[in-house]
Parts: C-alpha cells; sequence; structure tokens
C-alpha cells in the first residue's frame, strides 16, 4: 500500500511521517521507496551525553545532579523513555526539589510504568504470550 501511494503522489508532494524499527516487515519496501528517491528517511539514534544533559536540564528547568544524569545516561537516551525515567523518580520521591536545587537519591533502577506497559504489550503479541 506504501508504494502504491508513492507511485500515485508522482503529480504533487505528499507528507507521511511513520515510524518503524529495522526489523519490522515494512523495512524493505521503505529501502526499496529511498532507493527510488520516493521517500526520504530520518534515521533517529539515542541522544549524546551533552544532548541528555540539556534535555534533562530543560526537564527540570535547572542543574541536574550527577547522579541523576549517570542512571538516566545508562537508560540508553532514548528521549520518550528519558521523560518517562524523571517522572518515575520524581514520583517515588527520588528527585525532589530543596530549596531550589534538584536532589537525587538512587535506589534499585527505575522502569517507568509507560514502558513496562509497552513491553508487556509487545510480550502478549509473541505466539504463546507471556
Amino acid at each position: 500500500m506504501l508504494e502504491a501511494l508513492a507511485d500515485a503522489a508522482t503529480s504533487g508532494s505528499v507528507a507521511l511521517l511513520a515510524t518503524l524499527r529495522p526489523e519490522g516487515p515494512i523495512w524493505p519496501v521503505v529501502r526499496r521507496l529511498v532507493q527510488r528517491k520516493a521517500a526520504t528517511l530520518i534515521e533517529l539514534t539515542p541522544l549524546d551525553v551533552d544532548d541528555v544533559r540539556t534535555m534533562v536540564a530543560s526537564c527540570l528547568d535547572g542543574e541536574p545532579p550527577a547522579a541523576l544524569l549517570e542512571a538516566v545516561v545508562a537508560a540508553e537516551a532514548v528521549p520518550l523513555f528519558i521523560e518517562e525515567l524523571l517522572a518515575t523518580y520524581e514520583q517515588r520521591v527520588n528527585l525532589s526539589l530543596e530549596n531550589g536545587e534538584w536532589r537525587f537519591r538512587p535506589t534499585k533502577p527505575a522502569l517507568p510504568a509507560m514502558v513496562a506497559e509497552a513491553v508487556a504489550a509487545r510480550l502478549d503479541e509473541l505466539p504463546g504470550g507471556r
């Protein structure tokens, strides 16, 4: 269907935004479209350490504690996961604003509820379920 859409859009411009993983079944189709110059592929990579620091500081509206940055960088620097991890740390009171300064009390690694739900849903899709 994606190839048919690209073929039909020869007389004008069409914008279609999609997300995919390289191991997905649509990947060969996307590669063919890119080779034909019928599509542009923008590959996203994890954030580097400086980008993580910038994102966390922006989310907190202040300088993050070093231990928090270490924990977040270890989470593979995926922006959605970083936001969810920060929210989880705040909910568990591992991360709090005290006298205008962020404090982080590390405990066992947190798995944000949203991520846990996504993993559970993917496991349910596997043959035989969980």
